[in-house]
């Protein structure tokens, strides 16, 4: 599994300048299919793969992944969870292969009436797809199934065995399992932490530090990404404060490695925990991550 770094290696320091390279990215859409063409002969030339060349993304990058089927060079496979579309036919008619699709009825940004554009077009297009619309999720509904584990689960579980169809189809196509298993086991799942003497004290800390943050993009998102550019504009009635619960690990040493353990048992092999966001005092951060390496990370060993 190759990750292509889009940004040149630039890394944003603030939202703002984190929404301005995005938008710089999204504005030379060119450049994009160039660094990904690169990136895909760089792995084809390598003697530990198949020579096939997949793409997978969520959200912005799932956007992406359907940007380099329509203009990259010939590839195998692309998945795409709730990621940006396009729904005229004769652009999608570029598409040589199977297209996976996972999305979110509750999703403002990539509502249902796209989707089923999306689907629309694609076979209009003769594009084969396996594309499902979940009901009653949210956009980041699969990575996050511990915000709501008793609405998320089952859609979160079809979407993973229909991605592990895909998965026996990219065997058939060529890959082998040991290329397929690095593929599963070099994907990760990313999450907010913060431990503290109760949930209820974790949750109001990290909160705040949360939608703080938040406002910084939402402003950076109206400033560097306006619809035009093609970027996701804020949707009428989006709320951050909806998303806190899905984004985050919060609780007390024992409720943390619960959660941690229902994300293990969902499936997820690589967990990837940030405890420094937003404006999250210094104390709190340190607290969280002496916690986490004296109490829950022993239990995981």
């Amino acid at each position: 599994t190759l990750a292509a770094d889009l940004y040149s290696g630039r890394v944003g320091s603030t939202s703002a300048e984190n929404g301005a390279l995005m938008s710089e990215h999204l504005a030379n859409p060119d450049a994009l299919i160039a660094n990904l063409d690169a990136a895909a002969r760089f792995l084809r030339e390598r003697d530990d793969v198949t020579g096939r060349v997949g793409t997978l993304g969520w959200c912005f990058g799932g956007g992406v992944a359907l940007s380099y089927a329509l203009g990259g060079e010939a590839h195998e496979a692309t998945a795409i969870f709730y990621g940006s579309l396009v729904t005229d036919p004769a652009v999608l008619s570029s598409i040589d292969h199977e297209v996976y699709g996972s999305f979110a009825e509750m999703d403002n940004g990539i509502p249902p009436e796209t989707v089923n554009e999306f689907v629309s077009a694609l076979r209009a297009a003769g594009v084969e797809n396996d594309v499902h619309i979940y009901d009653e999720v949210n956009h980041g509904f699969w990575l996050r199934i511990d915000g709501d584990p008793e609405l998320r689960t089952e859609p979160g579980l079809d979407a993973w065995q229909r991605l592990k169809g895909y998965r026996d189809a990219m065997a058939g196509a060529g890959f082998d399992e040991a290329a397929i298993d690095r593929a599963c086991d070099q994907s990760w799942v990313s999450k907010n932490l913060c431990v503290a003497d109760s949930y209820e004290e974790a949750r109001e800390t990290a909160r705040d530090a949360y939608l703080r943050d938040m406002d910084l993009v939402r402003n950076a998102r109206r400033l560097y990404n306006p619809p035009e550019n093609g970027g996701h504009a804020p949707a009428a009635g989006e709320s951050y404060e909806e998303r806190f619960d899905s984004q985050f690990i919060l609780g007390t040493p024992s409720q943390v490695a619960d959660q941690i353990a229902a994300l293990r048992d969902a499936g997820v092999r690589n967990l990837m925990l940030e405890n420094s966001f937003g404006s999250m005092p210094f104390d709190q951060v340190r607290r969280t991550l002496t916690r986490f390496g004296e109490e829950v990370a022993p239990l995981f060993a």
